[in-house]
């Protein structure tokens, strides 16, 4: 394992006790926690908030973080790092008036001070009025992603929003193998909460659709709060918060496997198995614990959707 600090190797001089990486999407940041035991020679350094670090493990890396947090605890030295910087956390009131989807991402990104990249989005997309009142930049791009059906991940000095069913279509970089008695693996299903359809009512546009494998959900109705300008921006909508709330419906655990620096989170993962988990899944967390060299996951299963 190495650690970089500004790009400078300093593996050498700190007793690093303890190294993991949660990696996570949404309106969450990755984050890097280290402890050591040497505090003298880190404070050496002279570090400072939003400086950079990153971690080097068997040829995977956490991509640029920025110094959060430092300070002593329980006789060691503890870090940590998240993949924003502390920019990112201003909360704030804006009116973005007719921009793309590409530019309020942008503004965002540079407002966080980082860059910005879209994955099977059309950044062209119109936003005629788009209200952030009282929100971090972050917290805003993730509630307007939702309606897109799209998650923000924030990686190597990057904000990224990437379509969920852009990444539900991508070939698996990974795959998983359950038991038949289960025990290497946590599932769980909330049917009870699982939508059959959603439906976006404003005066100036409706549109709806609906879970194709989904006969007993219930159906949920909004108006005003999702101020649709339009029929087909209504049906995107509805189409993107169905997505986003049953993919949360069905979920799979599994802790403490081998370390493998593939599992990201929003990869596409493979799951084999003789139970009824097999199938196609996204991974949605992932903490990898480099010190000792140990993976766990949190999946979610892939929703198939169905205009109307």
């Amino acid at each position: 394992m190495r650690l970089y600090y500004d790009d400078i190797n300093i593996t050498a001089d700190v007793d690093i006790t303890k190294c993991v990486y949660h990696d996570v999407c949404g309106n969450r940041c990755d984050s890097l926690e280290i402890e050591m035991n040497d505090a003298a020679a880190w404070y050496g350094w002279n570090p400072r908030i939003d400086d950079a670090i990153e971690v080097e493990h068997e040829g995977f890396r956490t991509g640029t973080m920025y110094i959060n947090t430092f300070a002593p605890e329980n006789g060691r030295f503890k870090l940590i790092a998240t993949s924003v910087p502390c920019a990112s956390r201003r909360k704030g009131n804006a009116v973005y008036e007719q921009k793309t989807l590409e530019e309020i991402v942008n503004l965002c990104a540079a407002e966080c001070k980082m860059g910005s990249r879209l994955f099977g989005l059309d950044g062209s997309m119109y936003f005629e009025c788009a209200v952030r009142e009282h929100e971090s930049a972050c917290g805003f791009l993730s509630r307007i992603l939702a309606r897109e059906g799209a998650v923000l991940k924030a990686c190597n000095g990057r904000l990224s929003a990437i379509s969920i069913e852009y990444a539900q279509d991508l070939d698996a970089g990974f795959a998983l193998s359950v038991r038949a008695d289960g025990r290497n693996a946590r599932h769980t299903k909330k049917d009870e909460a699982r939508l059959a359809r959603v439906e976006i009512v404003t005066p100036y546009g409706r549109g709806s659709a609906r879970d194709a494998g989904c006969t007993w959900g219930s159906s949920q109705r909004y108006g005003d709060e999702y101020p649709a300008r339009n029929n087909a921006e209504a049906s995107r909508w509805a189409h993107g918060l169905l997505l986003t709330a049953n993919r949360q419906c069905e979920e799979l655990c599994m802790d403490k496997m081998e370390f493998d620096g593939r599992l990201t989170a929003m990869a596409r993962v493979d799951v084999d198995s003789v139970t009824d988990v097999a199938g196609n899944w996204i991974a949605d967390e992932v903490e990898h614990d480099l010190f000792k060299g140990k993976s766990s996951v949190r999946l979610l299963r892939n929703v198939n959707l169905a205009m109307e």
